[in-house]
């Protein structure tokens, strides 16, 4: 529910993880034990109950064994320090007298709502997340002012040009977009069915007509077959080698996986594309700046006077909040062979 800002992603690393929102309200000392202070505010056992709500239905079996206590305090204070860190710029951001209007506040919200498909869908989400508008709406603000107070920042750095080629030269791959086909299949269960498909192919049936009739790939049978552009390692070795490897219309013959028998059309192809210096030089001095933020900010915490209270004073390395795969391949289906993964053990095709 944040954009993607270089404060936001400090500060709010767990949300990029587990798609929860840190409150920042600070409801005082009588709004539960306080389990930190910073520069004497207190931050309170309520607040980190809200935040931590979200992280338990994410994760919530991993709580349910005999060391669900001592993990959950771990996860706690993890986000404890999101919430210390958030608040030493929640009060840099006063101290420099950095405002924001009711309208900056009105416009995101309204692309939130946007993003979301609505109000009825947001207010859902907000159920979900045990928050009320009113609080939804002091989270806003405060992402707000996190921009702000960034955009402020930002104009003080200065990102050289030997630091920015440097960069590009240490990390060009970031910038290269890798050969890509274009294909369609039609996926059927044995070859007897395939030379049957074929040999309507061969006698003028139209491709996208025979994928619809005979695809058993549900994701794209009503669209032809269409797989869109991938990359190589995105689909099986068999697939993919058929595909990347066979000229610009041209239907293959039956290739075979896991799944059944695909019939291969290679529609278009894509030579990889490296981006120039100076196409990226913008991207790579956001990058940088933001590095040198992630500094300030941390001198702001050493100058800060913050206390955690126990059990959340003993400081841990472990990265509780590890991103999970984001290729899907923790969790194939195997009765559905449109599910894409970047591993060829799983024989599995997009």
């Amino acid at each position: 529910m944040q954009r993607a800002t270089v404060a936001g992603v400090i500060l709010l690393a767990v949300v990029a993880v587990v798609t929860i929102s840190l409150f920042a309200t600070n409801g005082g000392e009588d709004s539960g034990d306080v389990v930190a202070r910073v520069n004497g505010t207190a931050i309170t056992s309520v607040e980190l109950d809200r935040a931590f709500t979200s992280v338990r239905a994410q994760f919530g079996e991993l709580f349910d064994g005999e060391d669900g206590d001592a993990l959950e305090t771990q996860f706690k204070g993890r986000i404890l320090d999101d919430l210390i860190t958030q608040e030493v710029i929640l009060q840099k951001a006063k101290d420099m007298g950095i405002e924001i209007s009711d309208e900056d506040v009105d416009a995101e919200v309204a692309m939130i709502t946007e993003q979301f498909g609505g109000e009825e869908l947001l207010d859902q989400e907000l159920a979900n997340l045990n928050m009320s508008r009113e609080q939804f709406r002091t989270e806003i603000t405060n992402s707000v002012l996190f921009s702000k107070l960034q955009e402020v920042e930002f104009a003080k750095l200065d990102a050289d040009d030997a630091a920015v080629e440097a960069y590009y030269t240490e990390n060009k791959a970031q910038f290269e977009t890798p050969e890509q086909v274009k294909a369609s299949h039609i996926l059927v269960t044995d070859d007897a069915t395939a030379q049957e498909v074929l040999t309507k192919l061969d006698s003028g049936e139209a491709f996208e007509d025979l994928a619809a009739e005979y695809s058993n790939d549900t994701q794209n049978k009503d669209d032809g077959g269409d797989l869109g552009f991938f990359p190589r390692g995105a689909m099986v070795e068999a697939f993919e080698d058929v595909a990347f490897t066979q000229e610009i219309g041209i239907i293959s013959d039956p290739v075979e996986s896991s799944f059944g028998f695909h019939i291969i059309r290679t529609d278009d192809k894509q030579e990889a594309v490296a981006q120039t210096l100076e196409e990226v030089r913008a991207d790579i001095e956001s990058q940088l700046k933001g590095q040198l933020f992630e500094q300030v900010i941390t001198g702001w915490k050493e100058d800060a006077d913050i206390e955690k209270l126990p059990p959340y004073d003993v400081e841990s390395d472990e990265d509780l909040f590890a991103a999970p795969p984001v290729d899907g391949s923790d969790a194939v289906d195997e009765g559905n062979p449109g599910e894409p993964t970047l591993d060829d053990s799983e024989e599995q095709v997009d």
